[in-house]
């Protein structure tokens, strides 16, 4: 029987216990956001760390916070980021987002391009001592008045479904999943047997999957091309994705590739395990079953809600996207 433990750091407080822990990181989101809840009278040095009004407290909006947990004496960072909000009631919730926090409170007032490329955008709206990474595409026309450079990364998201997320303090913007380095992913393994507690996991046949792409891709020009490929059925199953720099024929190409990759025999949906080994939404998770074999495959991981509580101990739950092998 292992033993869970857990370690938040707030600023110069230090806590080793906590009523609830809940963390919530997926790529669609822009922001991971952790909820941490802790009893009202908790105190640092014989002084209250909140009164529960959020007011006259030792803790405050915009303190940074880690939280680590793990089993045993092998903690693990889970989060890091700043505390949001300090709710006012009883026990003490405090909601904490990750560094995407600090992008929220960055206002660009005015800028304007002719056209301009994602990495240039971001080297003048990014603060100097926030590292990001990027691929080299074109936006063309590009306008910001009066915009959070969180709210920008949004837009980009919308416009171009170019995602952005946080990872380890920096900044990643690009198609969904994208690294720099393969080697950046990480492998979970996890067995029905024994280490997937539940799923909510659905199996499903290449021959019995309907996609239909709409694909669109955007010219230097900030024209755009729009064709569909796939099932004309596939209503259900449809997904917008964005290409750059394609013509008509290299577009149309490209969408027959993506369907075939999201048709595919596996698993669809989510699953609970343990809190080890911990895996995060862009790594690989390897599903493995010693008594039914077309059960075994390797997927990406779309999603991943991490809880910590008194009753159930340390859990993940896994969503997953595409299989990959």
């Amino acid at each position: 029987m292992f033993r869970v433990i857990s370690k938040i750091t707030i600023d110069k407080y230090v806590l080793n216990f906590c009523t609830e822990i809940g963390i919530k990181s997926n790529y669609e989101n822009l922001t991971d956001t952790a909820k941490v809840v802790i009893p009202r009278k908790l105190s640092w040095e014989n002084k209250p760390l909140t009164n529960g009004d959020g007011k006259e407290t030792l803790l405050k909006v915009g303190m940074p916070i880690k939280i680590e947990v793990g089993y045993d004496n092998e903690l693990e960072t889970i989060f890091e980021g700043y505390v949001a909000r300090i709710g006012t009631g009883t026990p003490v919730t405090l909601e904490c987002e990750d560094a995407m926090w600090k992008l929220k409170q960055i206002t660009i007032d005015k800028k304007s391009y002719r056209s301009v490329s994602l990495k240039q955008l971001l080297g003048d709206i990014m603060p100097k001592d926030f590292p990001f990474s990027c691929p080299d595409i074109v936006l063309g026309q590009f306008r910001i008045s009066k915009a959070t450079i969180a709210m920008i990364l949004d837009e980009l998201k919308k416009t171009y479904s170019i995602y952005s997320w946080i990872r380890d303090g920096k900044l990643f913007v690009g198609s969904t999943f994208s690294r720099t380095d393969e080697n950046e992913r990480k492998t979970g393994v996890y067995h029905f047997q024994k280490n997937i507690i539940s799923s909510d996991l659905n199996f499903q046949n290449k021959e019995d999957v309907k996609i239909k792409i709409k694909a669109i891709s955007i010219l230097p020009t900030n024209q755009k091309i729009e064709i569909e490929e796939g099932d004309p059925s596939g209503e259900s199953g449809q997904r917008t994705m964005h290409f750059y720099n394609l013509n008509e024929n290299a577009l149309r190409e490209t969408a027959k590739r993506e369907v075939e990759k999201l048709r595919f025999t596996g698993f669809v949906g989510k699953f609970k395990t343990f809190g080890f080994p911990m895996i995060r939404h862009g790594d690989y998770a390897i599903l493995k079953d010693r008594i039914i074999a077309d059960r075994n495959g390797k997927y990406l991981i779309k999603s991943v809600e991490r809880t910590l509580t008194v009753n159930d101990g340390y859990r993940q739950q896994i969503e997953l996207d595409k299989k990959v092998g």
